[in-house]
């Protein structure tokens, strides 16, 4: 029996089994205190004068806060004098969640769940309650992680000008401990984040807009990996933001309030920087570093690290700018490769397997462990890469790659402990407007847990569909909408294990793609489609066609224009890399669509008038000779898996022929 779930009318106090992500306390400023009031003596009766009536002005419009500010605290109220001496560099604690709780009082497991909590815990560096009481010499070493910044004593008075139209700087709020709406549910923030939130969004800050590599991409570096055995490596740069000098985008400097406990610290460590703390016991510090949390620092990350590949020779591919690639020549003919494929500070590298590229490799990392040591390198065969779990055979080169361990982590937070055999409904789209609305709590919990889900979707084809339909009616969710989310969960428990096999016989791409007519009670129909290198999956999407189409054809015209972007974007990837493409073969299982979207006709007739710009994007490039459409039986069309709830027989053979990468059936 499925749980029951309160509706909106009935809203519980208490949380279900399992909680969603917290949502962000934006509110990290600390509160400037209340001014105190100082009574005089009583007067004696006598002398008390008289009143007299005073004019009433005109009530002035409200100070700003930095305004209210600027009036309290003129130039050299904390320090006797601003001069240059005043601002020096300090060393800012970085801590670890571990450390972070301790500071806080709260007990580890109450941080636990964070992977900075488990990942630490071997180390025993952690800060002890008493940490008032300790020496300058103990306190640094209980505290080993430390970054530079620059403390400022007092901004000056033309800093603190601050109105609509002339903001001159940004003062960033910074706070390690969260609560939840409620205040019972409490997250222990490893860093010391800023509030990107309380940065003034101008034009230059919206450029600064970092890339990462696709999943794809990964995918299509393990594939060529697996082809040539190609050995990966995986590496992690520790702090990686803060490797990067924070350059505002304005020119103008990036200020930063430090919370009353970091500012203890700072004082325990430099006494002579006491008479810069403010009457709440914060301090005002000028940001020197890409800090977490800031809008520009993921930007600030990249510029710094491809400034480093590209001295070293590597090149950004055009195609993703998160790709970088070194080749060696011989003549024309390139003898060896290192493809380096990031997101953010997470790289995996595949260097050709004979001297040149082991050389090539070695150059690399060597390189980023003398720039910025403490990298976390892994050398295999079991790599862990964002969410992936990679095996590589070291004698074969074929690779499998899974998120078994992030959904168990998932499923094991929620405590999920019933079991399904498929992962939705067979009346999964069935329409039920008597179903009522989930409460505000449940909804919340609805979004978040779906989301956790949604990001394993990449690796798990089975869980496409159900996910994508979960996702388009989240915005007002059924209490059927929350038990099909069960159910999902209920199947994942029971298969959380799905490997993908990367063991291509070449590098060519291939691709299947389908649609499934008039699928729900509102007419909308559904496509899929899978992009494979060497029949190896290195991509997937599905999704609702958004406007009512006509007639089965046309939902296929949808898919094959939607494949045909996804294709011609990974043919330039493999291109730049040195993998040319011969013509990608499409699989599509529809005669009428192959033939309209193949052939001149002479016109377009008032019932397929609509569809002539998508047919006129995939003619060009099929002229071009890099496409063609090609026959696919329904019963063995594998994108069928991703258009409508399959169950039984067909959905167990569609799966495992895709993570195993059988070859194109046709």
């Amino acid at each position: 029996a499925e749980p029951e779930v309160p509706t909106q009318d009935d809203e519980p106090t208490e949380n279900l089994n399992f909680f969603g992500t917290p949502p962000e306390d934006h509110n990290s400023s600390e509160p400037e205190p209340p001014e105190a009031v100082i009574a005089s003596p009583a007067a004696p009766i006598e002398s008390v004068p008289v009143p007299q009536p005073r004019p009433v002005a005109p009530p002035s419009p409200p100070l700003r806060r930095s305004q209210r500010a600027a009036a309290r605290k003129p130039p050299g109220f904390y320090a006797e004098s601003t001069t240059a001496e005043s601002i020096r560099d300090y060393l800012a604690c970085h801590m670890s969640a571990h450390e972070c709780a301790a500071l806080y009082g709260k007990e580890v497991q109450e941080a636990a769940g964070s992977d900075e909590v488990i990942n630490i815990v071997g180390r025993g560096a952690l800060l002890p309650r008493n940490y008032r009481e300790l020496t300058l010499e103990e306190l640094k070493r209980v505290l080993p992680s430390f970054l530079f910044y620059k403390a400022k004593d007092l901004l000056p008075a033309e800093l603190l000008k601050d109105d609509d139209t002339n903001l001159t700087w940004t003062a960033v709020p910074s706070k390690r401990e969260k609560r939840s709406s409620k205040k019972k549910k409490v997250k222990i923030k490893g860093r010391w984040v800023g509030g990107g939130h309380k940065q003034k969004r101008n034009e230059a800050l919206r450029d600064r807009v970092a890339p990462t590599a696709r999943s794809t991409t990964h995918a299509i570096v393990m594939a060529i990996a697996a082809k040539e055995k190609r050995p990966l490596r995986v590496g992690d740069i520790p702090s990686a933001y803060l490797q990067a000098k924070h350059e505002s985008a304005d020119g103008k400097p990036t200020f930063i309030r430090a919370d009353k406990e970091t500012t203890r610290i700072i004082v325990k460590v430099y006494p002579d920087l006491a008479n810069y703390v403010t009457p709440n016991g914060t301090m005002i510090l000028e940001v020197a570093r890409a800090l977490y949390g800031l809008v520009e620092s993921a930007w600030l990350w990249y510029q710094e690290l491809s400034k480093n590949l590209v001295s070293l020779g590597y090149t950004v591919t055009e195609a993703d700018r998160g790709l970088f690639v070194k080749k060696v020549f011989r003549g024309d003919e390139i003898i060896a490769s290192n493809i380096v494929s990031v997101h953010v500070d997470d790289i995996i590298s595949a260097a050709s397997p004979n001297a040149e590229g082991t050389a090539l490799s070695n150059e690399f990392w060597d390189y980023l462990e003398g720039k910025w040591p403490g990298i976390k390198l892994q050398k295999g065969p079991q790599y862990k890469h964002l969410s992936w779990d990679i095996f590589q055979d070291p004698d074969t080169g074929v690779i499998h790659r899974s998120q078994s361990s992030y959904i168990k982590d998932v499923l094991k937070s929620l405590k999920v402990d019933k079991f399904q055999y498929h992962p939705m409904r067979a009346d999964l789209i069935t329409h039920r407007p008597e179903a009522p609305l989930l409460g505000t709590q449940q909804h919340s919990q609805f979004r978040s847990v779906l989301q956790k889900v949604a990001y394993a979707r990449e690796g798990r084809p089975d869980i496409d569909f159900v996910v994508s339909h979960l996702q388009r009616l989240q915005s007002a969710p059924t209490v059927t909408d929350w038990n099909d989310l069960m159910h999902l969960l209920h199947y994942l428990n029971k298969e959380p294990e799905h490997w993908i096999t990367h063991g291509p016989s070449d590098l060519q791409l291939r691709a299947y793609v389908d649609a499934s007519y008039n699928l729900t009670q509102e007419g909308t129909s559904h496509y899929g489609f899978l992009l494979t290198v060497g029949h190896s999956l290195v991509g997937l999407k599905g999704g609702r066609i958004k406007t009512v189409v006509r007639s089965s054809t046309e939902a296929e015209i949808v898919g094959v224009n939607e494949v045909t972007s996804e294709i011609l974007w990974a043919r330039d990837v493999l291109v730049e890399l040195g993998f040319p493409q011969h013509e990608v073969t499409i699989a599509e299982d529809n005669n009428s669509c192959i033939t309209m979207m193949q052939t001149e006709p002479r016109n377009f007739q008032t019932n397929s008038r609509h569809v002539r710009v998508k047919w006129a994007f995939f003619r060009q490039e099929h002229e071009k000779g890099l496409l063609r459409l090609v026959y696919c039986p329904t019963e063995i069309m594998r994108a069928d898996l991703l258009t409508k709830p399959l169950r039984g027989k067909a959905f167990r053979d569609h799966d495992s022929a895709i993570r195993a990468g059988e070859p194109m059936p046709v």
